[in-house]
């Protein structure tokens, strides 16, 4: 597990920053599976997963950011639900490519710090209205995926910042 300072994670992705003179996005699957709406009025209780990835590459640095949100049905004293089925999933998953001056001295940390310090907030906009669009063109009512705050926060704990949060991905 690589812990760190906020301080030495922040330089860690600074030096990475300083570095960049271009960004491209692009939204590399999208997934839809909705079941029959339920009628009116039903409420949806939404969990959301995040998955962040990294890997430097030849002359940049590409973050991954997936996420899971799945809706399912709340029973209220207004309506029963009759089954237990999931209304809707919806998966997304956007990468950035950050082309980078050079890469000479980068190594797996920086890269993490990176993600978690910018990557994450960069790519979670391209996502958050996919899976807005999914949703309303699937014909549910509009769902918005919350804000994201800082991944770079450390542990109360310990006071550190958790690099492992991101999956350095290896080239196969």
């Amino acid at each position: 597990m690589t812990k760190l300072s906020l301080d030495a994670a922040g330089d860690l992705a600074r030096t990475v920053l300083g570095r960049v003179s271009d960004l491209d996005v692009r939204v590399a699957a999208l997934n839809l599976v909705a079941a029959p709406q339920l009628h009116a009025g039903v409420q949806l209780r939404t969990d959301t997963s995040l998955f962040l990835g990294v890997n430097l590459v030849d002359d940049g640095v590409v973050c991954v950011s997936r996420y899971e949100v799945t809706a399912e049905p709340v029973e209220t004293t207004e309506f029963e639900v009759e089954d237990d089925e999931d209304r809707w999933s919806v998966a997304v998953e956007v990468h950035g490519y950050w082309t980078l001056e050079s890469i000479d001295g980068l190594g797996e940390e920086n890269a993490q710090a990176f993600a978690l310090a910018v990557g994450s907030m960069a790519l979670h906009p391209y996502a958050r209205t996919q899976i807005q669009s999914l949703v309303t063109a699937g014909g549910y009512p509009a769902y918005t995926l919350s804000v994201l705050h800082s991944l770079m926060e450390p542990d109360p704990e310990d006071g550190l910042v958790d690099l492992d949060q991101v999956v350095y991905l290896r080239p196969e």
